[in-house]
């Protein structure tokens, strides 16, 4: 930077602004997370839900674990801040086919009589 020169920075509200969004959004499509246990817990004899629980539960913090871990490996041997920009897109990609995907899920609730 020349002397005197000052470096411009975004204003602060629309940082925030897109802040709010994105934990917003985050928050949203991670809902489907918890559909993952009613899936379990309905396609399993009433005597097995717990067992059921403990597997999703067991698998969510596997892959959670994975998660956390993998975008610290793709960057390069020298990476700058676009690496691991480019790196935590899986994030919310990953929260988009989540989200997509429980559309897809078959309602097994019953009818109420009249």
């Amino acid at each position: 930077m020349a002397a005197g020169s000052k470096a411009t920075r975004p204003p602060l509200h629309s940082s925030i602004f897109r802040d709010l969004g994105r934990c917003f959004r985050n928050g949203l499509f991670a809902g489907a997370h918890m559909l993952g246990f009613t899936v379990a817990g309905e396609s399993v004899p009433g005597s097995l839900v717990g067992s059921s629980a403990a597997i999703v539960n067991g698998i969510c913090f596997i892959i959670g674990g994975a998660l956390q871990a993998v975008p610290g490996l793709l960057p390069a041997d020298a990476p700058d801040l676009a690496d691991y920009g480019h790196a935590l897109l899986m994030m919310p990609i990953l929260l988009l086919l989540g989200a997509i995907a429980g559309f897809f899920i078959k309602d097994t609730a019953t009818a109420p009589h009249p």
